[in-house]
C-alpha cells in the first residue's frame, strides 16, 4: 500500500505520493511497451481528481529519496486521457438508484460486501486521527489502522467488483 502515518501536508505526503505516481507510471509504461491496454479506474474521479492535483499543486517537482512528484501538467494530462477511466461515470449512465448511487449501494447490489461492514468515509476521517495518536504505538492505533488499510482496499476492490457487475450486463437488475 502507499501510505504513511505521518501528519499531511509535509515531505512524508510528497513523498508517498511520489512513489505512487512513479509506480503507476512504471505500470502504465510496462503495458505500452508490452503492447497492452492500462487504465487505472476509480469511482468518482471528482474527488480523485482533487487531490491528485492538490498534491501535484503543493508538492509538484519535490524528489523525495529517488522519486519526483509529479507537476500539475503531468497530473492534468493523465486525468484527462482515456487511461483514467470513472467507473461512477458508467454507473450514473446505466442505473437509477432511489438509495443512490454511491458505491455503497451500487457494490453492495452488485453482490460485494466490506469486511468492516457499517464503516463509512466519515467513520475513516475519525479512525484516521486514532491510527496518528501516540505514533501507532498502542494495540488500539495500530488496530485502525489495519482496518483503514482494510476499508481503503475494499473500496478498490468495490470498484472493480462493480466495474465486472455493469460489464456483465448488471446482472440481478430489474429492468422494469
Amino acid at each position: 500500500p502507499f501510505v504513511t502515518w505521518e501528519p499531511l501536508g509535509g515531505r512524508e505526503e510528497a513523498g508517498n505520493f511520489a512513489r505512487f505516481w512513479r509506480w503507476l507510471m512504471a505500470r502504465r509504461q510496462a503495458a505500452a511497451e508490452a503492447g497492452q491496454s492500462f487504465a487505472a479506474y476509480c469511482y468518482s474521479a471528482h474527488g480523485e481528481n482533487h487531490w491528485l492535483r492538490s498534491s501535484a499543486r503543493r508538492f509538484g517537482g519535490m524528489r523525495v529519496d529517488g522519486a519526483t512528484v509529479p507537476t500539475l501538467e503531468e497530473v492534468d494530462r493523465f486525468i484527462g486521457s482515456p487511461d483514467w477511466v470513472d467507473v461512477f461515470t458508467w454507473v450514473r449512465r446505466q442505473l437509477l438508484g432511489p438509495g443512490g448511487i454511491g458505491l455503497k449501494i451500487v457494490a453492495n447490489e452488485a453482490g460485494y460486501t466490506w469486511a468492516d461492514d457499517g464503516f463509512t468515509g466519515e467513520d475513516s476521517i475519525y479512525a484516521r486521527r486514532l491510527a496518528l495518536a501516540d505514533d501507532g504505538a498502542s494495540a488500539a492505533a495500530r488496530a485502525v489502522r489495519e482496518q483503514l488499510l482494510r476499508y481503503n482496499e475494499d473500496d478498490t476492490r468495490a470498484t472493480a467488483h462493480v466495474r465486472a457487475w455493469l460489464r456483465a450486463g448488471a446482472p440481478g437488475v430489474d429492468r422494469a
